[in-house]
Order: C-alpha cells, then sequence, then structure tokens
C-alpha cells in the first residue's frame, strides 16, 4: 500500500465516526485508547466530538467549503500530534514498504505529493527518493559508453541500499568495475 492506513483500536461509534472523517487521509493513529484521549484533547464529550467529525469530512463542489473543511482536518490532525499520537506512514521501499512517523502537515500533503512527503520521510528530495525507488536502491556508473550513453552497470557495492547510503554513494559519482571502480 502506498498511502496512510487508518487503524483505530477502539469500537466504539465516535471511533467509527473517526475512520469515516479521516479516511481521505488515511491517518493511523496508534494509541491504545484513542477514543478517550481523543475527547480529552478536543474537550468534548463523545457526541460533540462525533459532530466535529462530521464537519470535517470534504464537501463535494463548493471550494469555500472544501477549504473549512481542510482547515477542520488539519487542525485535527494538528491536535492528534499534539496529544502525542502518531501519524505512521507506510513508505513504498525496496522488498515492500516502511512504516514512518509523520508530521501532521506532512499527512496533509500526502494526498497532492506523496513523493515529495515519502522522500521527506526517508531522508531524501523528491527526485532523489524517485529515483532510488526506480533503481531498487542501486547506484550505477557514471561513465559513458563508447556510444555516448551512460554506463548501466552498479557501482561496486552499489546495490539494495538504504536512503542515506544510496545518497552518499550516488554523490560519490562512482564507477563500476569496468570503468575502474
Amino acid at each position: 500500500m502506498d498511502t496512510l492506513t487508518l487503524t483505530i483500536p477502539s469500537r466504539t461509534a465516535m471511533a467509527r465516526k473517526l475512520a469515516e472523517a479521516l479516511r481521505p487521509y488515511d491517518v493511523e493513529l496508534r494509541h491504545a485508547e484513542a477514543t478517550r484521549v481523543l475527547a480529552a484533547v478536543l474537550d468534548e464529550n463523545e457526541h460533540t466530538l462525533a459532530a466535529k467529525l462530521d464537519q470535517t469530512r470534504a464537501p463535494r463542489g463548493n471550494p469555500t467549503e472544501q477549504a473549512r473543511s481542510g482547515t477542520q482536518q488539519a487542525n485535527l490532525l494538528r491536535a492528534l500530534v499534539k496529544a502525542g499520537l502518531e501519524l505512521a506512514v507506510s513508505v513504498p521501499a525496496m522488498g515492500g514498504a516502511r512504516t514512518c512517523v509523520a508530521t501532521a502537515e506532512q499527512a496533509l500533503r500526502l494526498l497532492e505529493d506523496k513523493e515529495t512527503v515519502y522522500g521527506e520521510l526517508v531522508g531524501l528530495s523528491k527526485p532523489d527518493y524517485i529515483e532510488w525507488q526506480a533503481s531498487d536502491g542501486s547506484v550505477y556508473c557514471c561513465a559513458r559508453t563508447k556510444a555516448g550513453k551512460r554506463c548501466r552497470n552498479v557501482v561496486s557495492g552499489g546495490t539494495w541500499l538504504e536512503p542515506a547510503a544510496w545518497k552518499a554513494l550516488q554523490d560519490a559519482k562512482g564507477y563500476c568495475a569496468i570503468h575502474g571502480g
């Protein structure tokens, strides 16, 4: 899965309403008593909080209402983060995915520009994240072939690298064994 996932460990009606309200953002709440904490954070009883969650659903069509709803969703995410809840993002990585903790702002931006957010979460820029993904964590030789094309051999020790190691080796502009590496 290449987006956030929403999981609330409580089966109360409010937890179900929260799941519906945050479905577009697919935020995973990691807390054993998410419902009680949410009510305390927002200083509301269960019924008032359920009504507020109804208001955070993004309305269709009307741009003014969509903007207001987006602000409410942002405020709710910030309140959750402030309360100590984590927003876990499943970031596509080699061999599957890795779980990273996102800020409320990153969670909100995920729907608009997921590659940038994924890159931030693993310590890369958007172009570097896309290249790291496309290369399966491999760094290729920077030499040119006789035909003028870039060599497609892997740099020695340059396969299945984690993002930071990949970036360091990529920036080193290394060569494969054939071209002197």
